[in-house]
């Protein structure tokens, strides 16, 4: 599990460097793999697929797609939601 979890900050940290560089397509190539890869070994709807979520969502934003970055947005913010929820019944 932790071989996977380093392999998605890396893909999450690559994202992160080719949108700094406003490299958008290649970016969201990136974070579309690190989302189909989170899911793969994450499953689909835990709270730690929210990183890769916003991480896509941005991008679409940035390139003028919206359409697909508020699907993304909405459940990003379901996943942070139920995160909070969990913490604080723990």
């Amino acid at each position: 599990m932790v071989a996977n979890d380093e392999e998605l900050n890396r893909l999450n940290k690559e994202v992160v460097h080719l949108y700094q560089k406003k490299e958008y397509p290649g970016a969201i190539k990136i974070a579309i793999e690190a989302l189909r890869f989170g899911e793969q070994f994450l499953g689909p709807k835990p709270p730690d697929m929210s990183i890769p979520l916003n991480n896509l969502a941005v991008l679409y934003e940035q390139a003028g797609d919206h359409t697909r970055a508020q699907p993304l947005r909405q459940l990003n913010h379901q996943l942070l939601l139920k995160k909070t929820w969990e913490t604080q019944t723990a």
